[in-house]
Protein backbone atom coordinates (compact mmCIF):
# COMPACT_ATOMS: atom_id res chain seq x y z
CA UNK A 1 0.00 0.00 0.00
CA UNK A 2 1.35 3.36 -0.82
CA UNK A 3 0.33 6.71 -0.28
CA UNK A 4 2.03 9.00 -2.52
CA UNK A 5 6.27 8.45 -1.85
CA UNK A 6 5.57 6.79 1.01
CA UNK A 7 4.26 3.55 1.83
CA UNK A 8 2.66 2.23 4.92
CA UNK A 9 5.81 0.34 5.94
CA UNK A 10 7.80 3.24 5.66
CA UNK A 11 5.20 5.43 7.85
CA UNK A 12 5.02 2.35 10.12
CA UNK A 13 9.16 2.57 10.58
CA UNK A 14 8.97 6.38 10.89
CA UNK A 15 6.19 6.11 13.82
CA UNK A 16 8.47 3.54 15.35
CA UNK A 17 11.70 5.50 15.46
CA UNK A 18 9.65 8.45 16.52
CA UNK A 19 8.44 6.57 19.39
CA UNK A 20 11.14 4.08 20.49
CA UNK A 21 11.33 3.01 24.07
CA UNK A 22 8.15 5.61 24.57
CA UNK A 23 5.53 3.79 27.09
CA UNK A 24 2.86 4.30 29.08
CA UNK A 25 3.19 6.42 32.49
CA UNK A 26 1.48 3.54 34.83
CA UNK A 27 -1.63 5.02 36.44
CA UNK A 28 -2.12 8.19 34.29
CA UNK A 29 -2.14 6.55 30.29
CA UNK A 30 -2.47 3.34 28.78
CA UNK A 31 -1.22 1.62 26.20
CA UNK A 32 -4.53 2.24 24.11
CA UNK A 33 -3.83 5.87 24.91
CA UNK A 34 -0.47 5.57 23.08
CA UNK A 35 -1.71 3.73 19.96
CA UNK A 36 -3.97 6.52 19.71
CA UNK A 37 -1.18 9.01 19.52
CA UNK A 38 0.74 6.40 17.14
CA UNK A 39 -2.28 7.00 14.80
CA UNK A 40 -2.26 10.91 14.83
CA UNK A 41 1.16 10.76 13.84
CA UNK A 42 0.35 8.04 11.14
CA UNK A 43 -1.77 10.65 9.85
CA UNK A 44 0.61 13.38 10.26
CA UNK A 45 2.67 11.75 8.63
CA UNK A 46 0.38 11.20 5.54
CA UNK A 47 -0.77 14.52 5.22
CA UNK A 48 2.99 15.55 4.78
CA UNK A 49 3.60 12.63 2.24
CA UNK A 50 0.54 13.42 -0.14
CA UNK A 51 1.30 16.99 0.28
CA UNK A 52 5.31 17.07 -0.65
CA UNK A 53 6.02 13.48 -1.70
CA UNK A 54 9.70 12.79 -1.58
CA UNK A 55 10.58 16.47 -0.46
CA UNK A 56 8.54 16.05 3.19
CA UNK A 57 11.48 14.62 5.01
CA UNK A 58 14.03 17.89 3.90
CA UNK A 59 14.63 20.44 6.15
CA UNK A 60 12.44 23.35 5.30
CA UNK A 61 9.90 20.98 4.82
CA UNK A 62 8.17 18.27 7.81
CA UNK A 63 11.02 16.48 9.11
CA UNK A 64 10.18 13.17 10.90
CA UNK A 65 12.50 10.47 12.32
CA UNK A 66 14.31 7.89 9.60
CA UNK A 67 11.63 5.66 7.46
CA UNK A 68 14.12 2.63 7.77
CA UNK A 69 14.42 0.01 10.70
CA UNK A 70 16.54 -3.05 11.36
CA UNK A 71 15.23 -6.20 10.23
CA UNK A 72 15.07 -7.44 13.87
CA UNK A 73 13.65 -4.41 15.35
CA UNK A 74 10.46 -4.98 12.63
CA UNK A 75 9.95 -8.04 15.15
CA UNK A 76 9.24 -6.56 18.60
CA UNK A 77 6.28 -5.73 19.73
CA UNK A 78 7.15 -1.94 19.45
CA UNK A 79 7.41 -2.35 16.13
CA UNK A 80 4.12 -4.30 15.80
CA UNK A 81 1.89 -1.76 17.21
CA UNK A 82 3.63 1.08 15.05
CA UNK A 83 3.26 -1.15 12.01
CA UNK A 84 -1.01 -1.41 13.40
CA UNK A 85 -1.34 2.62 13.36
CA UNK A 86 -0.07 2.99 10.21
CA UNK A 87 -2.55 0.36 8.74
CA UNK A 88 -5.12 2.22 10.92
CA UNK A 89 -4.61 5.48 9.77
CA UNK A 90 -5.11 4.35 5.95
CA UNK A 91 -7.74 2.56 6.28
CA UNK A 92 -9.31 5.86 8.24
CA UNK A 93 -7.98 7.73 5.37
CA UNK A 94 -9.31 5.54 2.71
CA UNK A 95 -12.31 6.44 4.33
CA UNK A 96 -12.51 9.97 4.36
CA UNK A 97 -11.24 10.48 8.09
CA UNK A 98 -8.63 12.23 9.17
CA UNK A 99 -8.64 13.16 12.90
CA UNK A 100 -5.89 15.65 12.60
CA UNK A 101 -7.56 17.82 9.70
CA UNK A 102 -4.46 17.98 7.58
CA UNK A 103 -2.17 18.71 10.00
CA UNK A 104 1.11 16.84 9.05
CA UNK A 105 3.76 18.37 12.60
CA UNK A 106 4.11 16.47 15.82
CA UNK A 107 6.87 15.74 18.59
CA UNK A 108 7.29 14.33 21.81
CA UNK A 109 8.03 17.26 24.40
CA UNK A 110 9.81 16.43 27.04
CA UNK A 111 7.85 17.40 30.15
CA UNK A 112 9.29 21.05 31.53
CA UNK A 113 10.72 22.06 27.83
CA UNK A 114 8.99 23.89 27.68
CA UNK A 115 7.34 24.51 30.91
CA UNK A 116 4.00 24.03 29.84
CA UNK A 117 3.63 20.97 26.65
CA UNK A 118 0.75 23.12 25.56
CA UNK A 119 3.05 26.39 24.40
CA UNK A 120 3.37 27.02 21.18
CA UNK A 121 6.36 25.51 18.52
CA UNK A 122 8.80 27.38 17.07
CA UNK A 123 8.67 26.20 13.28
CA UNK A 124 10.81 28.20 11.09
CA UNK A 125 10.04 31.87 11.45
CA UNK A 126 6.77 31.06 13.46
CA UNK A 127 5.42 29.72 16.28
CA UNK A 128 2.55 27.62 15.86
CA UNK A 129 -0.28 26.29 18.40
CA UNK A 130 -1.15 22.64 19.35
CA UNK A 131 -3.89 21.03 17.94
CA UNK A 132 -5.98 19.63 20.56
CA UNK A 133 -4.55 18.87 23.95
CA UNK A 134 -1.26 17.43 24.62
CA UNK A 135 -1.17 13.70 24.77
CA UNK A 136 0.17 12.05 27.27
CA UNK A 137 2.30 11.69 29.78
CA UNK A 138 4.56 9.02 28.63
CA UNK A 139 7.95 8.21 29.50
CA UNK A 140 11.32 7.25 28.37
CA UNK A 141 13.90 6.92 30.24
CA UNK A 142 12.25 7.73 33.13
CA UNK A 143 11.58 11.11 31.73
CA UNK A 144 7.91 12.17 31.03
CA UNK A 145 6.86 12.81 27.06
CA UNK A 146 3.69 14.80 25.89
CA UNK A 147 3.12 14.41 21.98
CA UNK A 148 1.77 17.00 20.55
CA UNK A 149 -0.08 17.49 17.16
CA UNK A 150 0.46 21.17 15.91
CA UNK A 151 -1.27 23.22 13.40
CA UNK A 152 -0.03 23.75 10.21
CA UNK A 153 2.21 27.21 9.66
CA UNK A 154 0.54 30.01 7.98
CA UNK A 155 3.45 30.25 5.25
CA UNK A 156 3.82 26.82 4.05
CA UNK A 157 6.31 25.64 1.24
CA UNK A 158 4.28 25.24 -1.56
CA UNK A 159 2.72 21.58 -2.51
CA UNK A 160 4.68 19.78 -4.79
CA UNK A 161 3.75 18.38 -8.08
Amino acid sequence: MKIRDLRVRQVANIIANENHDVTPVPGKTTEDDLQKVRVLQAHAIINADEMYGPKRSLKGYVPTADDKVSAAFEHTLQYQKALDAARTAFVERAHGYDPTGGRMYFNNRTEGHPKDPSDEWQLGHEKVPVFGQPHGPFQVGGKKKYTNIYDNPKNLPKRTP
